[in-house]
């Protein structure tokens, strides 16, 4: 198991305003005479440090900062705000949190524990995360527990069950569960009772968790699916065997992958006119952001004009 490294920010948080009426009935609230101490809010976001993932403590963290400042401003004499980013600098991606993110939180929750009840605090921890793919290990140990679990990006269906999901809560309408809803949706639209996945592991992790959650779906659905998947930083993909498996199979192509692979697929499809219309390639990107590269056909060598014709396909 990996260590884990606790950064506390005192008075760092997200701003959604909604935490701050979560965390308002978190607690029996009374008049508090200046002879009591306020009881404290502990928000703890476990997360990851640096840009592989949109949810990263890196690049949500300001969110968290400037919604700390607003709990403590707006609800100083009912409560005191500390907020801690919990991380490893050693867990570069969503999969590794996953596999340590309840070790990380125990330390974290049972070492808290210990110190209020040596100094005598009456406080109160609240997990609120964007979350990535570990979102389920974070409701055990909330449900476990009996704290507050606010998660605004990941949630899974488990949350509507409240014997399994007691506190937890997720401020996104329309989370991440959901995104295989859409290519479903897509095919059945189109009267397409096959498809053929293609996933490139290597890829942002939005891609490969779409994938997995795209194929339960269609699993559940008993639409046949074909899945191949490769790492494009372990080598080339021989994309004319791709190709030629994937003729075989469908004529429906999910592709899980970012636009340089995108973009070789299709100049491999041209070569075998696999791009006249007779084949349907289905690529997506959540929202435009560098991380998800040049989501277009442009390169900016001389492959752009035949790509140019390959995005009909």
């Amino acid at each position: 198991m990996i260590a884990p490294v606790f950064k506390s920010v005192g008075a760092k948080c997200s701003t959604v305003t909604f935490i701050c009426h979560a965390l308002r009935f978190s607690f029996v609230l009374g008049i508090t005479s200046e002879r009591r101490a306020l009881p404290q809010v502990e928000i703890v976001s476990p997360g990851l440090q640096g840009s592989a993932a949109l949810s990263s403590i890196t690049l949500a963290g300001p969110a968290f900062e400037s919604g700390v400042e607003l709990l403590r401003m707006n609800y100083y004499r009912k409560f005191g705000v500390n907020h801690t980013f919990l991380f490893d600098n050693r867990i570069k991606d969503c999969a590794l949190l996953q596999g340590n993110v309840q070790n990380m939180l125990a330390e974290y929750y049972y070492e808290y524990l210990l110190k209020s009840k040596t100094s005598g605090t009456n406080g109160t921890v609240v997990i609120i995360t964007p979350g990535c793919i570990e979102a389920l290990f974070l409701n055990q140990m909330a449900a476990g527990w009996n704290i507050l679990l606010i998660t605004t990006t990941s949630s899974d269906v488990i949350i509507k069950d409240k014997d399994k999901s007691p506190t937890w809560i997720n401020t996104n309408q329309y989370p991440s569960l959901y995104y295989g809803e859409s290519f479903y949706q897509l095919l059945k639209m189109n009267n397409w009772t096959s498809v053929f996945v293609f996933t490139d592991e290597s890829a942002v992790v939005y891609y490969s968790f779409v994938s997995r959650q795209t194929l339960s779906l269609l699993k559940l659905k008993h639409v046949h699916a074909t899945s191949v998947t490769y790492s494009s930083k372990i080598g080339e993909l021989n994309f004319d065997g791709l190709l030629e498996e994937f003729s075989r199979r469908s004529r429906i192509m999910l592709v899980f992958a970012q636009p340089p692979q995108l973009r070789k697929l299709l100049l491999a499809a041209h070569s075998k006119n696999m791009t006249n219309g007779e084949h349907v390639y289905i690529a997506t990107q959540p929202f435009d952001h560098k991380i998800f590269g040049n989501f277009t056909w442009k390169s900016g060598d001389e492959s752009d004009e035949v790509r140019t014709r390959n995005m009909n396909s």
